[in-house]
């Protein structure tokens, strides 16, 4: 599985969340020719990497401001690829819902896009993700939400824990009365992160929750993972645990201006030119470009050496991710949380007589 991350509109987005770690400038939209450009020159390296599955995610900033007539073109661009090179793409878009639409659920459902969003749990939990003019966006979000589940069955969201909805109970009520699956991603960049020790205790709270709750009428996808993996010896899906993703380039993040970037966090950076890979218009091969470029052989060769790799040993040898250890600093402890909730889940599936 490879991804291509598409950044129509850049680091422009309709939301300014007080805890966003992506510097909010305004971009300029993705061109149809770039668009084009990116997605072909991409795939075609993939092909010759030997990788036929691959997904289109739609990324920024928001998405969805790219507008359905650039959406609407675009696809025509994938379907016409996907008859060049017999393949089928996924496709994806994460979208905070501000600009969804009926239009745009009509256009998802009809070409097979998965949508997925994020919100922070209840209107006071969600009070960060306010609009530009410092309203909170959690009424929009929860109409959007109820369209979109009129058009799509099954939705993913992210929920960005800190210190504005650290209650695990009232959060997970608040997911569980919606009906909401979620995957947790805690804050490390900002003000509103929690300490180590907190971020340990939630997650405590809330797989404790989770194994009491009755009924559970929504999965969270970290710890399904690692149920999966204390039970069945399941690989944990995610790219710093993966070693699908070590010496093998499996994701790019396209840029409006036709730059590529390792990942779609390096791509909204504010110094996002020290990490920029190559731009699509150069005609050397991306293979090519790829073996001589020192920041990405850089890259390569962290995620594959670095030391923390010990604290991860239980997630059979996965390295850690360069980002979050190079530009957050914060890769040991994210790597400890993560060693600690594993444990935690196997302790409770002991007790439980499950393993």
């Amino acid at each position: 599985m490879a991804t291509i991350i598409i950044r129509p509109v850049g680091n422009t987005c309709n939301l300014a969340c007080s805890y966003c770690y992506v510097n909010p400038q305004i971009s300029k939209k993705m061109s149809l020719t770039i668009f084009k450009k990116g997605l072909e020159r991409i795939t075609a390296f993939y092909l010759g990497e030997k990788i036929k599955t691959i997904e289109i995610l739609f990324h920024g900033g928001e998405p969805l401001l790219w507008g359905l007539e650039y959406y609407k073109k675009a696809e025509k661009i994938i379907s016409a690829f996907e008859k060049k090179y017999s393949l089928k793409y996924s496709r994806c878009v994460q979208t905070n819902l501000c600009s969804y639409n009926l239009k745009l659920a009509e256009f998802f459902k009809k070409n097979n896009y998965f949508v997925s969003t994020s919100i922070d749990g209840n209107k006071t939990q969600n009070g960060c993700r306010v609009d530009c003019a410092g309203k909170n966006s959690f009424d929009l979000i929860i109409s959007n939400l109820k369209l979109l589940k009129e058009y799509q069955k099954n939705v993913g969201v992210v929920v960005s824990v800190g210190k504005h909805n650290a209650d695990a109970k009232q959060l997970f009520d608040f997911l569980n009365s919606n009906g909401i699956n979620a995957n947790i991603n805690f804050i490390f960049s900002s003000d509103f992160a929690l300490n180590l020790t907190e971020k340990k205790a939630f997650f405590r709270k809330l797989v404790d929750i989770y194994f009491k709750k009755d009924p559970i009428k929504v999965k969270i996808k970290n710890i399904d993972q690692y149920l999966k993996k204390a039970i069945y010896g399941k690989e944990i899906n995610s790219c710093e645990f993966s070693r699908k993703t070590l010496n093998k380039k499996r994701q790019f993040a396209l840029n409006p201006d036709g730059k590529v970037y390792y990942c779609n966090r390096f791509a909204g950076l504010q110094d996002k030119e020290k990490y920029f890979l190559f731009d699509i218009a150069d005609k050397i091969e991306i293979k090519k470009q790829m073996d001589n470029n020192k920041k990405f052989k850089e890259i390569i060769a962290y995620e594959r050496n670095n030391n923390s790799a010990k604290l991860l040993s239980e997630f059979k040898g996965a390295r850690g991710c360069f980002y979050k250890n190079v530009i957050l600093k914060s890769l040991v402890e994210d790597a400890n949380l993560k060693k600690d909730n594993y444990e935690y889940i196997c302790k409770k599936l002991k007790v439980a007589g499950v393993i």
